[in-house]
C-alpha cells in the first residue's frame, strides 16, 4: 500500500496535542541532565516537551553535582530533591552524556552509572560480577520500585548529541503513517543449552507471540538456525539482519546470545556467522519508521565498558538508526529474559502506555510482583531446571537493574491508532466469499489495506529441504515463505470512516484452521488498524495438510 501524504506541519500538531493530553492536566516533569556544554544540543528536546504539555528542564551536571565529581549517589540526591520541588510530578529523567571512561585518574563531564552488587549469585551459572544500573536514578524510595523512567542519550559531543535529539523530534513529528507502524521484526539465535532446554526456549517464545501478541501486528522472524524455514543463508545472515532493519518498523528486537560488541552467532557446516556487530549497525540507513529496538542478551548495552562503545550506543547514536534501544548492561539470564520478553509483549506492545519510558518501568515492576499467571508458571517451572526456587526473586531483581533504556524515556510510541471496529464472518471455507467492514470512529477518507492470514507460527505452504548445492537458494526461497502469511489481500479507497471489501479464500491450498482478518487504515493526520478470528473449514471428505514449524 502506498503511503499516504500528510503535511509534517499538521502531523507535529497532532504529536503535539496527543502528548498534551497525557501531560496537561498535572504538568507533569521532564527533567534533562547533561554537562553545561550540551545544553545548546538538547534545547531543542527540552522546547519540544514543553509544547507536548510538560514541564521540562535542563540542569547541568556541574550544577547537580554542587562543583564536585559527579557521584550516582548525588546526582540521585538532586533528582530526589527536584522530586520533592515538584510536589511529586517528576515522570521522566533524561541522563544527557555518556558514563565515560572509567580508568582511574580520567574526569570528564560524564555520568556514570550506578555500580551494583548482583543479588543472584551462582557457582555453577554465568552471572554478572556488577551491575551497572540507570534505574537506579529512578528509584527514590530506595527500594527497587521505579518512581520515574530514567533514559540515556550516551553523546560524548554535542554533535552526537545533537543527531540523537533530532532523531527522536523527527519520529515524533512524523507524517508517514505507512504500515511500517504495525511492523514487528524479530531476530533471534538458538540458546544452545541443549537440546531439551532450547526447545522449551523455542515453545515459550512462540506461545509468547501466538498468545499475547495481538494479531494485528506482522511480525517477520529471521531465526539463526539453519534447521529453521525462518533461516536466512548463513553466509549472509548478518547482512539480511542489516537489509531487515533499513526496512523500518515499529518495533525490532533480537533474543539470544549477546557481548558488549555484537549478538550471537550462527553455526552452519562448520564455520561460525556473526549475527549483527558493532559494524553492521554502522551500516544501518533505516529510510521509513526507526524502531524501538529491544535487545533481550547478555551485555549488548555494557555502555560503562573502559575500551569501547557497546553495540547499543553505536545503535542509538546512529541518525538513521533505531530512535531507542532497551538492551542489558551485563550478563543477563534466560529465566529473567523470558518474563522481560513477556511483559515487553504485556506492557509495551500493548499500547496500554505510550510514554516507552513509562511502559518499560511497567516491565521492570512486573519482575517484582510476579503475578502468578499461567506464562510466569510456565517460565517459572523451565528455570526450575537447572535453578534452585529459592534464586528465583534474586534473579529477577538483578534484572530489574540490568536492562537500560537508551533514548528518551518520555518518547510516544508511534503507535496506529485503536479508532476502528472491525466486522468479518467468523468462519469460511476454501474458495469463499468473504465481506470484511471496517468502520472508523471518525469521519476521515484515506487508503486501507485488508488481508486474510494464517496464523503465527503456521506455514501458508510447504518448504524446501535445503540439501546439497541448492541449499542456499533453498533458505532463501523458504525464508520468504515462511514470512508470508497472506491468503488474500485488497487495497481500497475508503471514505467518511467506512472500509469495505469482498476477499476470496483461494480454492486450494488452504489450511484448516484459525486464520485472521485484518485491516490497515491510513488517513491525513493518522493510521489505525484492527483483526478477528475466523476460523477456515474445509468441507467433508477433503483432507487437512496444515504443518508447523
Amino acid at each position: 500500500m502506498r503511503p499516504f501524504p500528510v503535511g509534517a506541519a499538521v502531523c507535529a500538531a497532532v504529536v503535539c496535542l496527543s502528548c498534551a493530553s497525557a501531560a496537561a492536566e498535572s504538568r507533569d516533569l521532564w527533567l534533562a541532565i547533561g554537562p553545561r556544554k550540551f545544553e545548546s544540543s538538547i534545547r531543542p528536546l527540552v522546547e519540544h516537551r514543553r509544547r507536548c504539555g510538560y514541564e521540562a528542564r535542563f540542569v547541568a551536571i556541574e550544577e547537580a553535582s554542587a562543583g564536585e565529581a559527579a557521584t550516582p549517589g548525588k546526582i540521585r540526591d538532586f533528582i530526589r530533591a527536584e522530586r520533592d520541588r515538584s510536589g511529586g510530578r517528576l515522570r521522566f529523567v533524561l541522563l544527557a552524556a555518556d558514563a565515560g571512561p572509567v580508568k582511574e585518574g580520567e574526569t570528564g563531564p560524564w555520568i556514570p552509572p550506578a555500580l551494583l552488587e548482583p543479588r543472584f549469585k551462582s557457582k555453577t551459572i554465568p552471572c554478572p560480577d556488577i551491575i551497572a544500573s540507570d534505574a537506579f536514578f529512578g528509584m527514590m524510595d530506595d527500594d527497587q520500585v521505579p518512581d520515574a523512567a530514567v533514559g540515556r542519550l550516551p553523546a560524548d559531543s554535542e554533535e552526537e548529541l545533537a543527531a540523537m535529539v533530532a532523531k527522536i523530534l523527527a519520529y515524533e513529528g512524523s507524517s508517514d503513517f505507512g504500515e511500517w507502524r504495525r511492523k514487528i521484526d524479530l531476530v533471534a539465535g538458538t540458546g544452545g543449552f541443549g537440546q531439551a532446554a532450547d526447545s522449551m526456549i523455542e515453545l515459550m517464545f512462540r506461545k509468547l507471540l501466538t498468545d499475547l501478541l495481538n494479531p494485528g501486528f506482522d511480525v517477520r522472524l529471521t531465526y539463526a538456525n539453519p534447521a529453521s524455514p525462518y533461516c536466512w543463508p548463513p553466509p549472509s545472515f548478518g547482512a539480511k539482519v542489516v537489509d531487515v532493519l533499513n526496512e523500518g518498523s515499529l518495533f525490532a528486537a533480537y533474543v539470544g546470545h549477546g557481548s558488549p560488541d555484537s549478538f550471537g552467532t550462527l553455526s552452519w557446516e562448520g564455520r561460525m556467522y556473526r549475527i549483527f556487530e558493532a559494524e553492521s549497525a554502522r551500516k544501518l540507513s533505516i529510510r521509513r519508521g526507526p524502531p524501538v529496538m529491544v535487545i533481550i542478551a547478555c551485555s549488548t548495552g555494557h555502555f560503562d565498558h573502559p575500551d569501547f562503545d557497546c553495540v547499543s550506543e553505536t545503535l542509538i547514536r546512529k541518525a538513521d538508526g533505531p530512535v531507542a534501544v532497551f538492551s542489558s548492561t551485563r550478563i543477563s539470564h534466560p529465566y529473567s529474559n523470558g518474563l522481560i520478553a513477556k511483559e515487553l509483549i504485556a506492557s509495551v506492545l500493548s499500547g496500554k502506555h505510550a510514554a516507552l519510558g513509562t511502559a518499560l518501568d511497567e516491565v521492570r515492576k512486573s519482575l517484582l510482583t510476579h503475578e502468578p499467571d499461567d506464562l510466569n508458571k510456565m517460565i517459572d517451572g523451565f528455570a526450575r531446571m537447572f535453578m534452585q526456587p529459592a534464586d528465583l526473586k534474586p534473579n529477577r531483581e538483578d534484572h530489574v537493574h540490568l536492562y537500560t533504556l537508551f533514548g528518551d524515556p518520555a518518547t510516544r510510541i508511534q503507535f496506529p491508532g485503536t479508532g476502528l471496529k472491525l466486522e468479518a464472518p467468523a468462519a469460511s471455507s476454501p474458495g469463499g466469499l468473504v465481506e470484511v467492514k471496517a468502520a472508523m470512529d471518525r469521519k476521515v477518507s484515506g487508503r486501507a489495506r485488508l488481508s486474510i492470514e494464517v496464523q503465527r507460527g503456521v506455514l501458508k505452504e510447504a518448504v524446501l529441504k535445503p540439501e546439497g548445492p541448492g541449499a542456499l537458494a533453498a533458505m532463501e526461497k523458504n525464508w520468504a515463505k515462511a514470512n508470508d502469511s497472506v491468503l488474500v489481500s485488497a487495497d481500497v479507497e475508503f471514505k467518511d470512516g467506512a472500509i469495505s471489501a469482498v476477499l476470496k479464500i483461494p480454492s486450494e491450498g488452504v489450511k484448516e484452521g484459525r486464520h485472521v482478518v485484518k485491516v490497515y487504515a491510513e488517513f491525513p493526520g493518522g493510521s489505525a488498524m484492527g483483526s478477528s478470528w475466523m476460523e477456515v473449514v474445509l468441507p467433508a471428505g477433503e483432507e487437512e495438510y496444515s504443518r508447523r514449524d
